[in-house]
């Protein structure tokens, strides 16, 4: 049996919200999620890749529209060897620059070194209205990702 992850992470890929948000963060979601298996914040030393897991369905160019699968694993390859710290590539479609992080993934990831993650939510996202409060409490602009492992 599979497990459902519903992350939440900064649009900033380097933003760490303080901890009397990540609290505040974690009381309003344990409300709205009561049946969650868990709800844990993760602060990872360096920006980490936050994939949706089974859930991947290709990635394309905010630009042009491109299938970038065929060469986005170089791309993620070339900026790994960076640790992440730099983002932005030249994309082969259109010769254009442009952050992985924001590159259209058909289901969405990011790039951050902070997240938020409600195991098995028994709920496939959040409404508009409550994303919007959660923004306001971690301080951030907010991006949730839906993963499947």
């Amino acid at each position: 049996m599979s497990d459902s992850f519903l992350c939440f992470v900064p649009a900033d890929p380097h933003y760490v919200p303080d901890d009397e948000a990540t609290l505040a963060a974690k009381e309003m979601l344990a409300s709205l999620f009561p049946l969650a298996e868990s709800i844990i914040a993760t602060q990872h030393l360096e920006v980490s890749f936050i994939d949706a897991g089974e859930n991947w369905d290709g990635v394309r160019c905010p630009i042009c529209d491109t299938d970038m699968e065929p060469w986005w694993s170089d791309a993620m390859s070339q900026v790994h060897s960076n640790k992440f710290s730099d983002l932005i590539i030249r994309t082969q479609c259109c010769d254009k620059n442009v952050s992985l992080n924001e590159l259209y993934y058909i289901w969405p990831v990011a790039f951050a070194k902070y997240v938020l993650e409600v195991m098995n939510p028994n709920v496939v996202g959040i409404e508009d209205n409550a994303l919007k409060k959660l923004s306001q409490i971690l301080g951030c602009e907010i991006k949730q990702i839906i993963a499947r492992v």
